[in-house]
């Protein structure tokens, strides 16, 4: 009778023992799923477009003369879900957001740039001021390893999202007596396609310094801007 009533005594902390247990081992399993479910972006692609505070690219306006600076203020890294949420694991995608301001002497034409890698993807998407078609775009700039693709249509009339094409990839481009070998060519338009906005738009990229020739053209703004890079610093 008295095992019998040390056993009834006993069980509820050994109840309680096997409840706290049992929540640590939910707990470090949740953790360890948590993180499986994260997807990294390319690893190559992560490490060529790295770009940290203290990178900077000069530019030059082949139509006006005129001299922009693009310098990193800030590179973020964070993990979000893709799509609407309905469970509890929806992996979570890494992605980069690198901030890059422009600096061009006139303070009343601000103008700010980002890039953002995921997955195998670079997006960009511009602000300017004095330019509501540049500041409505967001596009696709390439897929990862830099490869021609075909285009596909733009989604939406308020905010320009298209993941464009890389059309060719160009041997060798030069500017300001540098050589800049295998330029992906991302290409961007919207002429003819929906009436909200007329853009006809081109970006080189190159894998050791970045963005190296923008192509804004926008009719309904009368602006065409041609910036190709004269030097640049990378900071990873």
């Amino acid at each position: 009778m008295f095992k019998l009533l040390s056993m009834k005594r006993n069980f509820p902390f050994g109840l309680k023992a096997f409840s706290i247990l049992y929540c640590i081992f939910c707990l470090a399993t949740a953790c360890k799923k948590d993180t499986d479910l994260n997807q990294p972006m390319n690893a190559q692609m992560k490490a060529g477009f790295n770009y940290k505070p203290g990178t900077y690219w000069i530019y030059k306006d082949s139509v006006t003369g005129v001299i922009d600076s693009a310098y990193v203020v800030s590179n973020d890294v964070n993990y979000f879900t893709r799509g609407c949420v309905l469970y509890d694991g929806q992996p979570k995608y890494e992605q980069m957001d690198i901030l890059i301001n422009m600096a061009n002497g006139d303070p009343s034409d601000s103008e700010r740039w980002t890039l953002s890698l995921s997955d195998t993807t670079c997006t960009f998407r511009p602000l300017r001021r004095k330019d509501t078609v540049e500041s409505s775009l967001y596009v696709t700039l390439f897929h990862y390893p830099l490869k021609v693709e075909p285009a596909n249509p733009i989604s939406s009339c308020v905010l320009l999202f298209d993941s464009g094409a890389v059309t060719d990839i160009v041997p060798v481009m030069s500017f300001s007596g540098q050589n800049f070998v295998n330029a992906a060519r991302s290409k961007h338009d919207n002429i003819s396609g929906t009436p909200c906005y007329s853009y006809n738009d081109c970006f080189y990229v190159n894998e050791d310094a970045g963005i190296i020739k923008l192509v804004f053209n926008h009719p309904q703004d009368s602006v065409y801007r041609v910036l190709e890079l004269q030097r640049f610093r990378i900071v990873k």
